[in-house]
This record gives structure tokens, C-alpha cells and sequence, in this order.
């Protein structure tokens, strides 16, 4: 049995991609054909589960459609309602990893994420700390790749890690308790 290759991070940074570009597409039957198509390019049969559960949520919400909740958004704001991260470490990873998806794939610093989190109402008063938290965490969830600086003031660049990408998808999945066990 071969083994898939693909981390979980590339598979969730194809989900954003997908999502993103889905979003931008307003007529359902559009986004249909869409999907439709990369089934067929991509070598996945539509299964008929998979049309029952699409009749399923039409009837439950009177004939809308709606996308699959566990695909991350593109919209910070919409990726904390699907995350609903409780701690502050969980609200800067999925800041952190919103942030290294959408606006700076090589990497970001602390104050980027700080005032996006500010302007939800969240701001963290000791982010480098919180984020010196996620580095110290088994397996680490960031990671600083850049210090520019000799002060313990410096600016720092950091990355979201395979393992801070699975933690996000965890917890947009809503299993976030299970990775914890």
C-alpha cells in the first residue's frame, strides 16, 4: 500500500486555496462545475454518499447549499468562528496560521498578528511570550526563522510548522481535545 506523501499542511493550504477560490465564484451551479471538474482531473468519482449528504444539508436548510464547514475560510474573522480557538495560545496560532496563508507565506512577526487580534477584540499584552510558548510546546507549533536585531526587543519572524497546521485543522475540525490525549 503506497503512502501518501503529502503533509498535513500542504493538505490544508490546499483547502484554503480551493476554498478561497470557491468563495470568489457566486452561483452555486458555477462552483458545481468547478468541483465537478477537479473531481474528474483529479482522478475522485463523485460517490453517491457524498451526493446524499449534499441532498441532506439542501433539505435541512431549504434547498441552500452550504460549503463544508471544516474547509479553512479565507476571511480571518470566519476562520476564528470555525476554529472558536478558547486560549490565547489557539487564538494566535490561528491568527498566525491566517496571516502565513493569505498575506505572507515567508513568514510574519508578532505585531502583524497582534493587531489583527486586536482589531477582533482579542489584543495579547505578552505576544512574544505567548508565542515563545507555542515554540516551547512538543512538537512545536512556530517557529522562529528570523531575528533581526540583538536586543531582546529584535523583530522576529516566525512560521506556522506542519505540526501548528494540524493543530488549526484540528481545531477547525473540532478535535482539538483529541490531539491533546
Amino acid at each position: 500500500m503506497a503512502r501518501n506523501k503529502d503533509s498535513a499542511g500542504d493538505e490544508v493550504a490546499a483547502i484554503a486555496a480551493v476554498n478561497k477560490a470557491l468563495s470568489g465564484l457566486t452561483d452555486q451551479a458555477a462552483r458545481d462545475r468547478v468541483i465537478g471538474w477537479a473531481r474528474s482531473a483529479h482522478g475522485s468519482a463523485s460517490s453517491s454518499d457524498d451526493e446524499k449528504q449534499v441532498r441532506g444539508r439542501e433539505a435541512k436548510d431549504g434547498g441552500k447549499q452550504v460549503g463544508d464547514a471544516s474547509a479553512p475560510s479565507a476571511d480571518l474573522h470566519e476562520l476564528m468562528e470555525q476554529a472558536d480557538p478558547v486560549t490565547k495560545e489557539d487564538r494566535v496560532l490561528v491568527a498566525s496560521f491566517w496571516v502565513q496563508q493569505n498575506e505572507s507565506a515567508e513568514g510574519f512577526g508578532s505585531q502583524r498578528v497582534n493587531t489583527l487580534l486586536n482589531d477582533m477584540g482579542h489584543k495579547d499584552s505578552a505576544i512574544n511570550k505567548t508565542f515563545a510558548a507555542l515554540m516551547q510546546t512538543q512538537p512545536a507549533l512556530v517557529r522562529q526563522t528570523h531575528r533581526s536585531g540583538k536586543t531582546i526587543q529584535a523583530r522576529k519572524t516566525y512560521r506556522v510548522t506542519d505540526a501548528g497546521k494540524k493543530r488549526v485543522a484540528a481545531l477547525i475540525a473540532g478535535k482539538a481535545e483529541a490531539l491533546e490525549s
